[in-house]
């Protein structure tokens, strides 16, 4: 059974972080912008910086996402391969697929 650690909400965005055994889930939901990005960001440095394996990051519900947004998962991906590969970036939502598509980093930003 997962166990909620936090949600967070700044402007459109809301981020839950669930627990369930080693594992960390971080879902995001509603607009990644430049003003909710931080956030964003602020709870996938705590997910990484912390002992889990795996992480996931659910992008399913993710309605909007610009360049700011895609910034942070850049940062994020990058993160990960240089401290085992523990986070899975997974569901992206049509928005995030289409501006990762757009932007050609698709091999930076692999979802499962």
């Amino acid at each position: 059974m997962a166990t909620s650690i936090s949600v967070r909400q700044e402007g459109l965005l809301t981020v839950r972080v669930d627990q369930e055994g080693d594992s960390l889930l971080v879902r995001a939901s509603g607009e990644i912008d430049i003003a909710s990005a931080k956030m964003l960001e602020e709870e996938l440095r705590r997910a990484l910086s912390c002992d889990a394996s795996p992480i996931a990051l659910d992008l399913a519900e993710v309605s909007f996402i610009d360049s700011t947004g895609l910034r942070v998962l850049l940062w994020a991906a990058e993160r990960s391969r240089e401290n085992g590969n523990h986070l899975r970036m997974r569901n992206g939502s049509a928005a995030v697929r289409r501006a990762i598509q757009v932007t050609g980093v698709e091999r930076s930003l692999q979802l499962t």
